[in-house]
């Protein structure tokens, strides 16, 4: 307890909490947790810790328990989100008692911890051991001209439609089965953060290629499309799918996650505007020329 806040975590059966901790996120970043809860998405691998006062919650640090796979080795790191309080409530040392808990719960258990932070809060996570981390940008050409129809228009491949209860329970297999898209830089066992995307600004973006078997969630702009990730239940090989899939219905491909050190057709730039910070600060992500988390790992 602190100056009358009571401390509270992994309250997502309690549906008072529950409920304040909604209208918490609701009103401080116009996100909308009730519906990703009520279709099952919300598991054991998000947990809130937060600061009670008069039974409603007024500050939270959530944590994802996520796994790792860096230069093809399996590791467990800790993803910290949801970070807020209360406009009433700020300036209080709320947000620094509760990452204290956390770093103290979890980073003995953990290789590192790791979030994604607003630009107008970049000056508040060093106080907490945090370092900011520049990733990268990745860009492939290919090197045939388009005269292909968009993929989003080709035969065999169907469009997901989540609000569809069969859709839904697809997308649900391939997320929990999936393999990491990348061995240099992958992510698994994250499927509540990759469907609270997909439940939002992912939504029209994700696609069920029949003749591979897996999830492929991308979006074009003209000529340009992006990969925001690639789901399988068996190991990807992404370069060898995209040269597959978009030569011929592309000029430029970019790609959302950390592509194989042996692709080196890639372009890779360091992204000024990257949001990434990490605890401890001198923890090197993995090898190669850059890297970037997968955005629909981001929490």
């Amino acid at each position: 307890m602190i100056n009358n806040y009571t401390l509270i975590s992994n309250y997502r059966d309690n549906k008072q909490y529950r409920d304040s901790f909604i209208k918490l996120a609701g009103g401080v970043f116009g996100i909308d947790f009730e519906a990703w809860y009520h279709m099952g998405c919300w598991n054991d691998r998000y947990i809130c810790h937060s600061l009670l006062y008069k039974d409603q919650i007024v500050a939270n640090v959530s944590v994802n328990l996520t796994d790792l796979i860096i230069d093809g080795e399996r590791i467990r790191a800790v993803q910290a989100g949801t970070v807020m309080a209360h406009p009433d409530h700020r300036g209080r040392g709320l947000i620094n008692h509760l990452f204290e808990k956390v770093i103290e719960e979890y980073g003995v258990c953990s290789r590192f911890l790791y979030l994604f932070a607003d630009k107008n809060v970049f000056d508040l996570y060093p106080r907490y051991g945090f370092k900011r981390i520049k990733e990268s940008i990745f860009s492939y050409y290919p090197a045939l001209s388009v005269t292909k129809e968009p993929l989003n228009q080709h035969r065999g491949v169907k469009k997901i439609d989540i609000d569809d209860p069969g859709d839904l329970a697809l997308l649900k297999n391939f997320t929990h089965d999936r393999k990491p898209v990348s061995q240099r830089l992958g992510v698994f066992n994250d499927e509540h953060i990759v469907l609270f995307h997909c439940m939002n600004h992912l939504k029209k973006h994700i696609y069920y290629l029949e003749d591979e078997d897996l999830i492929i969630i991308f979006r074009y702009n003209g000529t340009t499309v992006k990969i925001f990730d690639i789901i399988g239940k068996s190991e990807i090989s992404a370069r060898e799918l995209i040269v597959k899939y978009f030569n011929s219905r592309a000029e430029k491909v970019l790609i959302n996650f950390t592509p194989e050190a042996d692709w080196k057709e890639i372009e890779s730039i360091i992204n000024e505007d990257s949001e990434l910070f990490i605890n401890p600060p001198d923890y090197k992500i993995c090898s190669g020329n850059g890297f970037v988390f997968p955005v629909t790992s981001q929490a």
